[in-house]
């Protein structure tokens, strides 16, 4: 399953092997964020990539019939609402410090959640820990 819904505002992307469509939802993504005259939508695809491959490596890994939400709005001005659910059990978010470099930043590992946190105006996580909100600029 790979589902696409688009209109003027926003574009929900939902697949249950998000992993062979991954560069095919990116593609989406930038599509409609120069669709939407994002001056610079660099930003904006790092932090959603990031939340993406972490929905599909660590989200929905081991789950049976896994399925992984994005979607990506125009909030106002050049602020974007980007979304990555997925049906996981989800993580304890609150382990994440903010803005710190990992303590090995030659390794990957929380390397993610230093450049989502870095790039975005402000991140929101559900209470499971299987939905996150980032919102970033793109000027």
């Amino acid at each position: 399953m790979f589902t696409v819904s688009k209109n003027t505002a926003e574009i929900t992307i939902e697949s249950s092997e998000m992993y062979k469509y991954k560069n095919d939802t990116m593609d989406l993504c930038a599509k409609f964020a120069r669709e939407n005259n994002a001056e610079e939508s660099s930003g904006v695809m790092v932090v959603l990539r990031e939340l993406l491959i972490n929905a599909i490596e660590h989200g929905v890994s081991g789950v049976i019939s896994p399925v992984v939400c994005v979607k990506l709005k125009k909030y106002k001005n050049n602020l974007f609402q980007i979304i990555v659910f997925d049906n996981g059990n989800g993580f304890n978010f609150k382990t994440i410090k903010p803005k710190l470099l990992p303590d090995d930043p030659r390794g990957i590992e929380k390397r993610g959640y230093y450049l989502i946190y870095s790039l975005s105006e402000k991140v929101e996580f559900n209470e499971k820990g299987n939905c996150i909100t980032a919102y970033v600029s793109a000027d």
